[in-house]
């Protein structure tokens, strides 16, 4: 069950961004609503609310999950004219090959990863294994490598919002 699908396809901080704008509205109207005489602090009343409405919508969007089909970056991007014309991916990739340039290991994983995606399949360790001719504990140790170094070089933003374009 995903509770957050009304979110997929949103950015960080667009994610961020919606949760705050519908935090406000309740937060707004609980001030509007709030009876001093009932002996309950502002602050504790307001989180209540806040809380509770939150949780109301994870609710709902849980309950849509299943009639909605979510929406598969990799899928999407699996098109070498889909992946040729979204210019937010190949500046990103373009960021990513360029900060790999000292690490030829890790350049060619990526690369390996690029291809597998190119020919529209899902890039897995296994995958990758077999075309870089190593074994899935060498390409999962990449990846983790590869993640540690996006971490690193701040370059995990943009490739979220690469993913989201």
């Amino acid at each position: 069950m995903d509770s957050d699908f009304g979110y997929h396809g949103y950015s960080v901080a667009d994610r961020r961004a919606a949760v705050m704008g519908e935090t406000f509205e309740v937060f707004l109207k609980t001030a509007q609503e709030f009876d001093a005489t009932l002996g309950v602090p502002f602050m504790a009343h307001a989180a209540n609310k806040v809380k509770w409405q939150l949780q109301t919508n994870k609710r709902e969007n849980a309950k849509r999950d299943d009639r909605e089909e979510p929406l598969d970056y990799i899928e999407n991007c699996s098109a070498p004219n889909d992946m040729e014309n979204n210019v937010y991916l190949k500046d990103a990739i373009d960021a990513i090959k360029r900060s790999l340039k000292g690490n030829p290991t890790l350049l060619r994983y990526f690369d390996t990863l690029m291809d597998i995606c190119y020919d529209g399949l899902n890039p897995t360790d296994a995958e990758a294994a077999r075309r870089m001719g190593c074994t899935r504990a060498s390409t999962n140790n990449y990846r983790k490598q590869l993640l540690q170094h996006l971490n690193d070089y701040n370059l995990v933003e943009d490739c979220r919002m690469a993913l989201a374009a």
